[in-house]
């Protein structure tokens, strides 16, 4: 049996910057929810400017940013910022952009490893750290706040989201890829807040993230509305416990979309 990893409520340390994954011997539980925050500054490169943990630090043979789309591919390794801290969960193949500050739910017990999003023929210049927080937070941080809740996510075609008093759960329509999946793994935003839902193999409906807090009925009819991204979204069902809303996506490859249900 391999042992599990050793949880943290509060833990802070220096991480030497580096273009290698780093294992920082820390774990979180699953289901617990966690905040990653990152606070310095490095250069990748010699003639690299200085850049911070959300990434974008620019060099002389990129185009720099004024009348350049941020869109430019120029910027972007695997779909994170370049120069973005990332970390990812200790034996899985994929990773996720910690930036500044990323708050999430743990899928799993898991150990964290963290690097730089550096491009592949540069080296991270040595002896450059950044003070790093890792802390376990309150559910409170995804109460539905005065009947509004917001959730941005993924899309290839459509999905479902139900979102009611005993969490929060995913449907796929059952063509193109589920949620989160095309293009790389992408999390569902609650609140802000990262969740990788857990699907059993060929199952079109994701397990259920068990957490009381994300409904708080105001018994007001709901309503959604598109706040980001292109495609359409739409209540199919909902009662006093729960809302069913279905997210399409209306371009010819995945997309990203952010909702906001108001109830």
């Amino acid at each position: 049996m391999i042992p599990l990893p050793a949880f943290v409520n509060h833990t802070q340390f220096q991480y030497e910057v580096s273009g290698e994954w780093e294992g920082i011997e820390i774990g979180v539980e699953a289901g617990e929810l966690y905040s990653i925050s990152a606070v310095g500054s490095y250069r990748i490169s010699d003639d690299a400017e200085k850049t911070d943990a959300a990434g974008l630090a620019f060099r002389p043979f990129r185009y720099r940013m004024g009348g350049q789309d941020l869109m430019d591919r120029g910027y972007y390794r695997r779909g994170i910022s370049k120069d973005a801290l990332i970390g990812r969960f200790v034996g899985q193949d994929w990773s996720f952009c910690i930036g500044e500050e990323l708050r999430f739910i743990a899928p799993a017990n898991f150990a964290i490893e963290l690097r730089i999003n550096s491009e592949e023929d540069l080296i991270v210049k040595a002896n450059q750290f950044l003070d790093i927080v890792i802390e376990e937070i309150e559910q409170d941080v995804l109460i539905n706040s005065n009947g509004i809740f917001n959730v941005s996510a993924r899309l290839d075609t459509s999905d479902f989201i139900t979102v009611g008093s005993n969490g929060v759960r995913w449907a796929h329509s059952g063509t193109g890829y589920r949620v989160g999946f095309h293009s790389g793994r992408h999390p569902t935003l609650l609140n802000g807040v990262a969740w990788w839902p857990s699907w059993r193999h060929g199952d079109l409906e994701s397990k259920r993230l068990s957490i009381s807090t994300i409904w708080n009925s105001t018994g007001v009819e709901p309503r959604v509305s598109v706040e980001s991204g292109r495609g359409d979204a739409e209540i199919v069902d909902y009662n006093e416990s729960s809302i069913v809303v279905k997210i399409v996506d209306d371009g010819s490859s995945s997309g990203t979309m952010a909702i906001q249900i108001r109830h």
